[in-house]
Order: structure tokens, then sequence, then C-alpha cells
């Protein structure tokens, strides 16, 4: 089972503290949802306690990121002001 939540974050230097891999690709097999692979110890991400490795980075304020490649997304996030708003999907298992 999934859930979506919007976390807010304010970026220190260039950087939201986290790090994301995948992305679009024209052969749909190599498509990859963006999935936070990393989170930088003492960073914003990890300050603010909500992400977690393997969340799926859905949009960055409000823009949607399902048809983004990698270097896309991270022009996205250079390009965001010193706080964005993330919409994040993440798995909650069932007891």
């Amino acid at each position: 089972m999934t859930k979506n939540i919007e976390v807010c974050l304010h970026k220190e230097g260039n950087s939201f503290g986290f790090v994301m891999r995948g992305g679009f690709h024209e052969d749909r097999r190599r498509s990859r949802p963006l999935v936070v692979t990393g989170i930088r110890p003492g960073g914003p991400a990890d300050r603010e306690g909500t992400l977690k490795a393997g969340d799926r980075v859905l949009s960055i304020d409000g823009m949607p990121l399902n048809r983004e490649r990698h270097a896309e997304a991270l022009t996205m996030l250079m390009q965001s002001g010193q706080e964005a708003l993330f919409l994040i999907e993440y798995d909650v298992s069932v007891m």
C-alpha cells in the first residue's frame, strides 16, 4: 500500500540534502520512478526527518516528474527557490 505526503525543505547551498536516482526514458522498460537513494546526514532532508531511502519523488513545487529524465529533475531542483515543496510517495506495510 502507498501513501503520499507533502514535504517542505529549505535548500542549503544548492542542496536539499538527498540523492535520487531513476527517471523517464523513451524505452518504457528502462523508465524508473525518481527514488530517494540517500539522505545526507545533518542536511536539510535529514533534519526535517520525513524523507527516507526508497521514497518516490512525484513532484517539485507542483511540477510533476513522471515524464522527466534524471538530469531534467536535477535541473528543476537546482532552479527551485530556497524552499521547495515535494510530493512524496512512500510504502506503508500492511499488518
